[in-house]
């Protein structure tokens, strides 16, 4: 028996690495609008964005720092939902690298060899990723919990767990 993924011919997946220094970034995000734009698409699946690399996290979680210019609104399930309604398949997309924990805790940071962090790219240049550790059993606790609390929160067809190696 074929699984629906096998079957699937259009995903899409908007990236979005959003941050949240302006209160105003997604404070206008339509899902229905979302939705509509992926149908017309022929889109079959919706691969959700739920957390990004930089550790902002797009629905009221218990477990780290949700988006701020969301200003607590969940737009994973309202946009799981608007694309259910649409007759398509839903991925939720959660990316463990988180710049806002790097930032709060020095201890998590992944480090080259010689001792900078992950916010140097190896010639020099400044990226504004930082990643931590995942050697490091208080981010190892975080990242479960996080992703407990994103499972048991919205249903959909599947969850993409970035950036884990």
């Amino acid at each position: 028996m074929r699984k629906w993924f096998h079957q699937s011919k259009w995903r899409n997946l908007v990236d979005m690495h959003i941050p949240d220094w302006n209160t105003t970034f997604l404070g206008q995000f339509d899902p229905v609008a979302y939705a509509d734009h992926l149908d017309v698409s022929k889109a079959d699946c919706a691969i959700i964005y739920a957390g990004n690399c930089l550790g902002y996290c797009f629905w009221p979680t218990k477990a780290g720092h949700m988006h701020t210019g969301l200003q607590g609104r969940d737009i994973v399930s309202e946009t799981v939902e608007a694309c259910r309604a649409k007759g398509m398949r839903t991925i939720v997309y959660f990316n463990i690298w988180n710049r806002f924990e790097f930032d709060r805790h020095p201890d998590w940071r992944m480090r080259y060899i010689d001792g900078r962090d992950t916010t140097c790219n190896q010639d020099g240049s400044r990226n504004r990723y930082g990643i931590c550790c995942l050697n490091n059993p208080d981010f190892r606790t975080f990242v479960r919990r996080q992703a407990e609390d994103l499972a048991g929160h919205v249903p959909c067809d599947g969850f993409w767990i970035d950036m884990i190696g």
